[in-house]
């Protein structure tokens, strides 16, 4: 299953060195940011991603990274196994560095970041059950701690950023333990009935006896 992540980057722009080549760079991944609340597998949760956990995908003798935009793959700006989008993983997170062509979309998307309308990063990639563990934040909600990811598959400038806005996750939390709550009320009902069912055989027995 493919997944993607998008994040609010500050670290990231559009430039040209001294021989007016172009190039994007900056950090397709931080660790340790927690991500708005997601919504898949049945359950809504949060999600972090560690130190270390890009080291084995980059390692991979298959690696075949490409830089595009909104994760469109048929408008490839940039590729690391052309040697024009240099990936590595360090303290802060993914960083990527990418050789921006003479083509029209690519003009188009670099002239959106030089105007700031597109400021915001996002990677796909695969993870398997064993890359990650899952706990509980403070408030009870699910955390997935993302500690190795298998394939990476693309580094992409989007419009959206990791945070949605503060009201449409608070409805999403509010959601969320709203129907906590019900499903504990209904347990604690199912209890109730279990032991008004209990209660009334014993009276039952009782009453037998005494005849």
């Amino acid at each position: 299953m493919i997944e993607k992540r998008n994040f609010q980057v500050t670290e990231f722009r559009a430039f040209q060195n001294e021989e007016g080549e172009r190039f994007v760079e900056g950090y397709a991944a931080l660790f340790n940011s927690r991500s708005k609340l997601l919504s898949s597998w049945d359950m809504v949760f949060y999600e972090e991603l560690r130190a270390g956990s890009f080291a084995e995908a980059l390692e991979r003798s298959d690696l075949d990274v490409v830089f595009v935009p909104d994760h469109n793959s048929e408008k490839v700006i940039a590729r690391s196994k052309a040697g024009t989008l240099e990936l590595k993983e360090d303290e802060k997170g993914l960083y990527f560095k990418a050789s921006v062509p003479d083509v029209t979309y690519a003009n188009d998307m670099y002239k959106l970041m030089e105007r700031g309308d597109l400021s915001d990063t996002s990677f796909a990639f695969n993870v398997s059950e064993e890359g990650f563990t899952m706990s509980e934040t403070e408030e009870g909600i699910p955390l997935r701690s993302i500690n190795k990811i298998d394939r990476l598959l693309d580094v992409s400038v989007v419009t959206r950023g990791a945070y949605a806005e503060p009201s449409a996750e608070a409805r999403g939390l509010k959601e969320y333990i709203d129907q906590k709550e019900e499903s504990k009320r209904e347990d604690d009902s199912a209890d109730v009935d279990q032991e008004d069912v209990k209660l009334r055989l014993r009276l039952i027995q009782l009453k037998n006896k005494n005849y």
